[in-house]
């Protein structure tokens, strides 16, 4: 019976645990075991710490243009995992992936009988299975992006027709080395003999290893501006930017791509001269309006990617120094006169003090430090230390964000305090663009994973909650949750926190038809707790729930969970205290 699509791509993950392995050995024996697919598929191969998938993606859309059929091999998968391996930007099929997958599962389950060979890792595993499809379905082209390095990467097994290096920076530099120079020398190791390399805007200590291994290699070196060039114009007036290139051939004016950042003119030049150098090994005309066209219908997720206008949403996915420096410089450049808010988290294994440093110094920003479910995503109990006027700690991304975006405008109050039929509805509208289905698997994704958290009963208690508690038995004076929420998410936080019991009830999101702002939820818990306005108290944290206790006519009481009250809010207060614990020395008075 054959493999389902989840149990395949699970079998991939069950070689995670073998980790990064550097050397060539395993994955050169199990291509070896499927008659060296690598050996048959004409290749380019780009290594660099940054900028290695905008620039596959440049020169792909170029060489599609020329009507050629080009695989492509990258990491990570933003999106779905099959577009790791893609021909023409469409994913491997599931069919497909799970043919290879039961074909190499036998073969893996032989060479772990041996002890030379045993432990092939995922990305090994992954690199083999590449070019057998490509070879299978007959590609013009492979583009290959390096995993980690490229002396020791699995991909290194290739004769490519051309390599490229589009930057040299630091990371990985537990396994590359703590220098640009060493890691340089791992990057530079894709440079084989007699074989042209493309540098990209590389750093003069970087650049003099990469050179000096060229010239062993007596490989032709085409190097970011001196033998090609890109002079950067200004920001693109849609989204993108646009910029002159500068080559053998003479002048390429205003040519326009989409993606965001005066780095992407880099990656588009390194591209550019790729697909000259290509064109002209084997003997191609174009005409420059492939070179535009392509260039213009490149898209990379997650690289400054405008998810929505209103509100005016980025994605992007810096993850390491090199890459913070370069997105800082975009935000003071191309958003000079906006309020910035950044939702931020990452990898403990990196250099997150640089990082935040570099968010730190653009103008107009203030951050949001989280966290995420992965065993190596950053503990919230060790950046305490970063808490100041500019930087505040939200302990779960997607409350964080529902904040940051009431904050913005008056539009996103509508887009967030609704209910949640209507939610949806405004997540399908903004992001009409990616389609039904996609947006469908996020708005789940998010449910889901806010119910793992709360499941895992990591929720910290407000400061302050349980003092309150004691007060209020001690006054016997009953309360009731009143929330937005749906109900089994309200009892998983009560009762992992151990104080469902100390309620005598809950409103939530099923009682009522529209979420807060709007009062009608406050209402329903006056008739629940059988007592009026003028009798009741509300505690809150958020805008729409002091927005919605001062339309229902109540008290409020508010004690700021991430924004500090504006100036309307602070008019609909009765009180606003930093804790929770002020609260009952407030209420004896």
């Amino acid at each position: 019976m054959s493999l389902t699509i989840e149990e395949a791509i699970e079998w991939i993950h069950s070689r995670l645990p073998f980790g990064s392995r550097p050397g060539l050995e395993r994955v050169e024996e199990l291509l070896k075991r499927v008659g060296n697919p690598e050996a048959k598929v004409p290749t380019i191969h780009i290594a660099g710490t940054n900028g290695k998938g905008s620039t596959v993606t440049y020169l792909r859309c170029m060489l599609e243009e020329l009507g050629l059929k080009v695989g492509t091999f990258t990491s990570p998968y933003i999106e779905h995992f099959n577009e790791r391996i893609a021909i023409n930007g469409r994913g491997i099929p599931n069919k497909q992936l799970v043919h290879y997958v039961e074909k190499y599962q036998v073969l893996v389950s032989e060479m772990d009988q041996q002890a030379e060979s045993a432990g092939i890792t995922e990305f090994e595993t992954l690199t083999a299975m590449a070019f057998d499809y490509f070879l299978d379905e007959q590609v013009d082209i492979a583009i290959i992006e390096v995993g980690l390095g490229g002396l020791l990467d699995s991909t290194n097994v290739v004769k490519p027709m051309l390599t490229a290096i589009t930057t040299i920076g630091k990371d990985h530099t537990e396994i590359l080395g703590d220098t640009l120079e060493k890691i340089a020398f791992q990057k530079a190791g894709i440079i084989k003999e007699n074989i042209p390399v493309v540098t990209g805007n590389i750093e003069e200590e970087a650049f003099i290893v990469i050179n000096e291994i060229a010239k062993e290699k007596h490989s032709h070196l085409y190097r970011f501006g001196v033998d090609y060039k890109a002079e950067y114009l200004h920001p693109d007036k849609n989204w993108g930017e646009v910029f002159h290139f500068y080559g053998e051939a003479g002048k390429l004016p205003n040519i326009k791509v989409s993606l965001l950042g005066r780095h992407q003119v880099e990656n588009a030049a390194v591209a550019i001269q790729l697909f000259y150098l290509y064109c002209r090994d084997q003997q191609i005309n174009f005409s420059d309006r492939d070179i535009y066209q392509g260039l213009s219908n490149a898209q990379w997720p997650g690289r400054m990617e405008k998810i929505s206008d209103e509100p005016f949403i980025i994605l992007d996915g810096a993850h390491n120094d090199h890459a913070m420096r370069r997105l800082a410089e975009n935000l003071k450049k191309e958003f000079p006169n906006r309020e910035i808010n950044i939702l931020f988290s990452a990898l403990s294994t990196k250099n997150v003090d640089q990082m935040i440093g570099l968010l730190k110094k653009v103008p107009n920003v203030h951050l949001y430090l989280t966290t995420f479910d992965y065993p190596r995503a950053i503990d919230l109990s060790k950046m305490e230390h970063y808490e100041d006027v500019k930087t505040e700690i939200v302990s779960l991304w997607q409350f964080g964000l529902g904040e940051i975006l009431e904050k913005m405008s008056a539009d996103d109050l509508l887009f967030l305090g609704v209910s949640d039929e209507e939610v949806q509805e405004n997540y399908h509208r903004i992001f009409q663009d990616f389609g039904k289905e996609r947006v469908e698997e996020f708005i789940q994704r998010s449910y889901e994973d806010t119910y793992q958290v709360f499941e895992s009963g990591k929720v910290p208690l407000k400061e302050g909650v349980l003092e309150l508690l004691d007060y209020l038995d001690e006054q016997k004076v009953p309360r009731i949750v009143a929330s937005s929420n749906v109900r089994p998410a309200i009892e998983l936080l009560l009762d992992g926190a151990g104080i469902k019991e100390r309620f005598s009830g809950i409103v939530s999101a099923e009682d009522v038809t529209r979420a807060k702002p709007d009062p009608e939820i406050f209402k329903k818990a006056l008739t629940v707790l059988g007592t009026t306005a003028a009798n009741t108290l509300i505690f809150e944290d958020s805008f729409h729930g002091v927005t919605a206790a001062d339309a229902a006519g109540i008290p409020v009481i508010m004690v700021p969970d991430l924004l500090a009250p504006s100036d309307e809010i602070k008019k609909k207060t009765l009180e606003i205290f930093e804790s929770l614990k002020q609260v009952p020395t407030y209420l004896q008075k």
